[in-house]
């Protein structure tokens, strides 16, 4: 079985992600801690999207739209700059938590 590495041991996606499949099954995809490769590291219950090449968070309301530039999901209205609302679904707005 060929080990994932080009000819002078750089990293190949394509042998290191077959190498996976083969040796774990599924389907393999490299990734980075640091969000330079694929967009974001991948994390349980993402999906790859492979014309956008990036590893998607699940969509946390069904109104809001995934941004294909930066692949994050956005509500129909920005987040008040004062940091303290939450996203209310049934009204699609954003509504603020008081403080004690």
């Amino acid at each position: 079985m060929e080990t994932p590495g080009g000819p002078s041991g750089d990293e190949v996606d394509s042998i290191g992600e077959a190498f996976c499949n083969d040796l774990l099954g599924g389907s393999w995809r490299r990734t980075s801690y640091n969000g330079s490769y694929r967009t974001r590291y991948a994390g349980i219950g993402m999906t790859f999207d492979a014309e956008r090449g990036a590893f998607i968070v699940p969509q946390p309301f069904p109104s809001w739209t995934l941004n294909d530039s930066t692949t994050n999901w956005e509500p129909p209205t920005p987040m008040p700059d004062d940091g303290r609302d939450v996203w209310d679904e049934d009204t699609t707005s954003w509504v603020e938590v008081p403080t004690t």
